[in-house]
């Protein structure tokens, strides 16, 4: 049985419904530069982003460090010193004090 409504096409019960899913907001993510880098690394925190943590996860998933701040850095930025890590790919994991995470992917390079 086919027919249509105001709500989209449908086939029997199955309903077809076109919608907008959503719109990236860049000026939400976070952003790190020098990418690769060797010993420092800046990170942007974008504004309204209330920063707790930075975990730093190796690419197998296991924590290497953390990074803990207080209520003055709410946004801005931030230098992580990542010179005890090894090459490779880290994922960096910001946490916010409501509990809010952004995440991103960096590499080490020495």
């Amino acid at each position: 049985k086919f027919g249509s409504s105001n709500y989209g096409q449908f086939v029997d019960n199955l309903k077809i419904v076109s919608r907008e899913v959503g719109v990236i907001d860049r000026a939400r993510e976070l952003k790190a530069y020098p990418d690769p880098c060797e010993n420092l690394l800046f990170v942007r925190i974008p504004e309204g982003f209330d920063l707790e943590k930075i975990n730093v996860y190796n690419a197998l998933g296991i924590k290497a460090k953390s990074f803990f701040f207080d209520k003055t850095q709410e946004f801005g930025e931030i230098s992580l010193d990542l010179r005890e890590l090894s090459d490779g790919f880290y994922f960096l994991e910001a946490i916010s004090r409501n509990g809010a995470r952004r995440a991103l992917k960096v590499r080490v390079v020495k």
